[in-house]
């Protein structure tokens, strides 16, 4: 989850793409190749990883990235670990909800939170001297959380009103229908906020069962960067952090099961009709991650209120505007061991079906037609967005804690460069071919859909016949 890119690749570029798939794998290599990164890396006595970098700024960001989500919910908790988020900072066993407020404003510190289908994530900025206050101020959450019965009928209250929210978000509405047609039947089709029936019944028990069998130390990582020292944070680790709980025996995240479907909720009062289309594609660790990455750039996205805008994948973007659509992006939506890897667009009744069309049009493209300047400006491009992103020590901390997560190292930003030069046109036609040409695709519509084609003409448009 290193040899088939190998096949596709030049020979100058094998050795280096056939060791670095497998550092991203291998905790072993990933000790072989430390020197090189800017990472440090420790491990507490009680098994908590550390993992900091230090760029020497006055400021600084640190949050606990955990293994779990949605993912790991069960049918009837699913929505625990968001109805965590609105709790954990409403008062601890050693402070109210009034002291918590109050320190942190004295701090001027920013905290937030983040729950996905794969990772949660505690994170706050702050001045790098006002550090040990805050891991206080994170470790206390987390490891001594009050869950007032009061408080959670408050916040219980509070959810609701955001899945009500959600729901007018019709880009995040389609994305997950797309997960419960492509993944049905599997945890991974489960929404971050739970349905409704479940927030209504969600109990303190539930709560405390799932931080029990989910927030330990084996499945977490403090992160940090901006002026952070390690060896000071990994002792702010060890004096604050030994509360974690032991676990219930949480295992690997379940299994999945990707299923070519469709999902399709009628709407003609909308504006706009909003289609995602997708195949399954690769895992954070596999070896075709990162050629998926650059065959995703050369898409892009693009928005008719951008339209003099630059826009990356350019020739699409000039076809779109001609078909009527109002937006199209290329997505990638990446877990442990599969992916959604395909196309969102948005556009008026009229002119829904032509979008849909281009937008498969050039999905399937990625397997023949793409020409070396398409790739060379795609990798340019994602390059530049790489470094965009952790020049921010909140970028830089959540690029660490993400990969912590996923890959068991920060991977250097100059080694993920090195990998993304070495991928050459023929790479992306030959991957994407494996992934994309005639495959089944999970499809997922709202809105003004009638001109939308039934799913048997969209699964004949995942190949092309030529004499």
């Amino acid at each position: 989850m290193a040899s088939k890119l190998v096949t596709l690749l030049k020979p100058h570029h094998s050795s280096l793409l056939r060791k670095i798939p497998a550092r991203l794998a291998s905790a072993v290599a990933a000790q072989e190749t430390e020197a090189v990164s800017d990472t440090d890396v420790s491990t507490t006595s009680n098994g908590l990883t550390v993992a900091s970098q230090n760029t020497g700024s006055e400021s600084c960001t640190v949050g606990l990235w955990i293994d779990a989500g949605a993912r790991c919910e069960s049918p009837a908790t699913n929505g625990a670990a968001n109805f965590l988020e609105h709790m954990l900072f409403k008062g601890t066993q050693n402070r109210t909800h009034a002291q918590l407020e109050s320190e942190i404003r004295a701090l001027g510190a920013q905290f937030s939170a983040h729950t996905g289908r794969e990772q949660i994530a505690y994170t706050a900025k702050c001045l790098k001297k006002d550090l040990p206050a805050v891991v206080d101020i994170l470790a206390d959450v987390l490891q001594n959380p009050l869950l007032d019965e009061e408080e959670l009928e408050r916040q219980r209250d509070a959810v609701l009103l955001q899945i009500e929210d959600a729901s007018s978000d019709l880009e995040k509405v389609v994305m997950d229908y797309l997960h419960t047609t492509a993944y049905q039947g599997t945890s991974l089709n489960q929404t971050t906020l739970g349905p409704t029936s479940n927030v209504k019944s969600l109990t303190k028990s539930d709560l405390l069962g799932f931080m029990q069998e989910n927030y330990t130390p084996s499945r977490m990582f403090l992160c940090a960067a901006g002026g952070v020292d390690h060896a000071a944070l990994t002792d702010l680790a060890e004096a604050n952090l030994t509360s974690l709980y032991a676990g219930g025996g949480a295992g690997p995240n379940p299994a999945n099961r990707f299923s070519g479907s469709s999902l399709r909720d009628r709407c003609d009062d909308l504006p706009f009709a909003h289609v995602a289309l997708a195949i399954e594609g690769c895992g954070w660790t596999h070896p075709d991650f990162w050629v998926m990455k650059v065959a995703q750039s050369i898409l892009g996205s693009w928005n008719r209120g951008l339209a003099g805008a630059y826009s990356q994948g350019d020739a699409l973007s000039n076809r779109m505007y001609g078909a009527g659509a109002e937006s199209y992006n290329c997505f990638n939506v990446t877990y442990t061991e599969t992916s959604l890897f395909g196309m969102h667009g948005v556009a008026d009744a009229k002119h829904i079906e032509d979008t849909v069309e281009w937008c498969q049009r050039h999905l399937v493209a990625l397997c023949s037609i793409i020409s070396d300047s398409d790739v060379a400006i795609a990798k340019t491009n994602l390059k530049t967005n790489l470094h965009l992103q952790l020049a921010d020590p909140a970028g830089l901390c959540a690029d660490i804690g993400q990969q912590m997560l996923a890959l068991g190292r920060h991977v250097p930003l100059q080694e993920i460069c090195e990998v993304i030069d070495a991928v050459e046109t023929a790479a992306i036609q030959e991957v994407c071919t494996k992934y994309i040409y005639d495959k089944c695709p999970a499809v997922a519509a709202i809105g003004p859909i009638e001109g939308v084609d039934d799913y048997s003409l969209l699964r004949a448009r995942m190949y092309w016949t030529r004499l």
